[in-house]
């Protein structure tokens, strides 16, 4: 017979994490502050500290540890598009901050040993450099996500989607660039709102992707990426006000002062990958 001083008595049979296990953290075996914080995306750092005390013996700690390891795996690549889930240690904020800074896409395209460059690259002209060697991956990707892209709302689009690969394919990078610029206009004015009440908008309205987030109706987690790389497209510039021609793709620029230093393949590569990202979740890719 067990002792008042036998100490806590353990899960039989090795089974350090039984149903019933999580159940019991809502008792006095962790204050509701720790318990409370199972309920972020992450779990702050100094969670598992918390159980290096007398209420759990070490190896049902050690058990326990892996558990949640697992979990915040899972979640880490559940909160991330499908094409990135083979790359370690990359989280949906490293995503967002990339496309905010370069405004490129990474939703669904392009496959994981082109992604994993970028999200490396340590500056824009790394970035755009590999978006031209990359190239014809890219497109091939783009062909892939495409030909999944089948709701009778986008189907219409979709053959012209193709047509800017296949310009692009054929180097005519201008009129793949004119054609995607085209086709992210009626995916933002016309598609886009059928699901979140309005366009990704920027300017005084929105003046941070955050405005332009806190704007919309967005009921799911995917439809940050794509609000995050369809304002970086809608940057501000007005050709009447003097402003510089950007460099990187802008819609804008791209409608508004077609010349070399807009229109070029890597542009066109850019271009090309925010169209298919946005079909993409148009059509419940993810």
């Amino acid at each position: 017979m067990s002792g008042a001083d036998d100490g806590p008595v353990r899960p039989s049979d090795g089974q350090w994490m039984p149903p019933d296990l999580l159940a019991g953290f809502k008792t006095q075996w962790m204050p509701p502050d720790l318990l409370a914080g199972f309920k972020t995306q992450w779990m702050p750092p100094d969670l598992l500290a918390g159980f290096k005390t007398q209420w759990m013996p070490p190896d049902l700690l050690a058990g326990f540890q892996a558990h949640v390891e697992r979990l915040r795996e899972t979640l880490r690549r559940r909160a991330l598009p499908s094409n990135l889930h083979s790359l370690s240690g990359v989280t949906s904020d490293d995503v967002l901050n990339f496309t905010q800074v370069h405004g490129v896409s990474l939703y669904l395209v392009p496959r994981p040993a082109v992604a994993a460059r970028l999200l490396s690259a340590s500056d824009s002209p790394r970035v755009r450099r590999i978006l031209g060697d990359e190239r014809g991956a890219i497109i091939a990707d783009c062909r892939e996500v495409f030909a999944r892209c089948d709701s009778v709302e986008t189907m219409h689009l979709r053959q012209f989607a193709e047509q800017a690969a296949d310009a692009l394919e054929a180097d005519l990078f201008g009129a793949s660039q004119a054609l995607s610029a085209s086709l992210l206009d009626v995916l933002n004015q016309r598609h886009l709102p059928r699901i979140w009440g309005g366009p990704v908008k920027r300017g005084k309205a929105a003046p941070t992707v955050e405005d332009a987030l806190a704007s919309l109706a967005i009921s799911d987690p995917w439809g940050t990426y794509i609000v995050h790389v369809v304002w970086q497209a809608w940057a501000s510039y007005r050709l009447s006000n003097g402003d510089p021609v950007p460099h990187t793709f802008s819609r804008h620029a791209s409608v508004h002062s077609p010349g070399p230093r807009q229109y070029s393949r890597r542009n066109a590569v850019q271009a090309l990958m925010i169209v298919t990202s946005t079909m993409a979740y148009l059509n419940g890719l993810h």
